[in-house]
């Protein structure tokens, strides 16, 4: 079993959080009775002020402290290089350590096929508006895998080690994946290399939910994330699933309906069309979900926009599909695992019903009219 091991932190001008990783992580290490041989790596780019407090920061706590500026995958492989561990652990920098962390990661590796441990993120603080929305998305699932699963197919750099060795063997981060999914691609690596990545809900972090409560920028994430799908799909086809008709994927074939009866002179049919198709399908597919909802439901408003997130997802996909010229991402999803689609089939099916009443809707509007 592993002695040591070394936890790297990405920052950006997060001295607010910073300090309170820091000050957890000191506890943690003070409190381990086995007295874990820990390291601790900061690989920053922030800003010159923030730079030069973070810095001190890692002096008064004893922690190694570089600046070093790269996208994700390249300055999470700077931070493997640097860490002199058999174990790596990655933590975002506005987490909190549970006390018992890194001693359930290093018990975690018992097996030699171990390839990495996964622990569970939970979300704390303020319970904004703006997160009981965000929370309803299915973007953070991945933080909760150890709740349902022994093993996961990926993991969030949240809360995730692994061993150096076998980062080192794989060929560590993929740094084309410049501003999301590097962590999808080395879950997926690391499993297809024999490998697995042991699920221990009993290694905890705390993550706050300040970060993620902005609905504007949590939609520019997902949209990012949507792009990412279409190069993962695309390196690794073996993911490959049909996916349900998607509402984007539909939309477009009706802009494009509406574009033809516009040039064939029919402009009335094709306002109708987008003027009463498109609420009425995102209401209908609300409206719906709240009748279902078990415990207490989100208002309509609510819902929509956990839909309108959902679709920036979907948006993000298809852009990026057809911005490379393809058309994969209007038909195709990922699919880590069978049990992946009996998750999702209920909000499949209440989509596919607020869409297809939609469309009855439609016609008979134009139709009487």
């Amino acid at each position: 079993m592993p002695k040591g091991i070394s936890v790297v932190i990405l920052t950006h001008n997060r001295v607010k959080y910073i300090q309170r990783l820091f000050a957890s992580l000191s506890e943690e290490s003070k409190s381990d009775g086995e007295r874990i041989h820990l390291e601790v790596i900061v690989v920053d780019d922030s800003h010159i002020r923030e730079r030069q407090v973070i810095e001190n920061l890692c002096r008064q706590f004893g922690y190694s402290f570089y600046f070093f500026k790269g996208n994700l995958s390249v300055k999470r492989n700077f931070g493997v290089e640097k860490a002199r561990n058999e174990v790596i652990l990655f933590i975002d920098s506005d987490c909190v350590v549970v006390p018992g962390l890194l001693q359930e990661h290093i018990n975690s590796y018992q097996e030699e096929f171990i390839g990495g441990v996964l622990g569970i993120t939970n979300f704390v603080g303020e319970r904004s508006w703006g997160w009981k929305v965000i929370e309803k998305t299915p973007f953070i699932i991945g933080f909760s895998f150890p709740q349902r699963t022994d093993y996961a197919p990926w993991g969030p750099c949240t809360n995730i080690s692994f061993k150096k060795a076998i980062l080192e063997q794989i060929g560590g981060f993929d740094t084309n994946f410049s501003y999301s999914g590097e962590d999808v691609d080395l879950g997926v690596r690391i499993n297809k290399a024999g490998y697995k990545i042991k699920c221990n809900s009993n290694a905890i972090v705390n993550h706050t939910t300040e970060t993620w409560s902005n609905l504007f920028l949590s939609a520019k994430k997902f949209f990012r994330w949507g792009r990412t799908d279409f190069h993962i799909l695309r390196k690794h086809p073996q993911l490959t699933s049909i996916e349900f008709p998607k509402f984007v994927t539909i939309l477009m074939l009706v802009v494009l309906i509406c574009l033809a009866e516009i040039f064939t002179g029919h402009t009335d049919i094709a306002v109708k069309t987008m003027g009463i198709w498109i609420p009425s399908a995102l209401l209908l597919e609300a409206t719906f979900k709240v009748a279902d909802a078990r415990g207490k439901p989100l208002l309509i408003f609510s819902e929509l926009l956990v839909i309108f997130l959902n679709l920036t997802f979907e948006a993000g996909a298809a852009f990026e599909s057809l911005r490379r010229g393809s058309l994969s991402m209007l038909y195709r999803k990922i699919l880590y695992s069978p049990g992946q689609l009996t998750v999702e089939w209920d909000s499949r099916i209440v989509r596919a019903w607020g869409i297809i009443i939609a469309l009855f809707l439609t016609l008979v509007v134009i139709y009487a009219t």
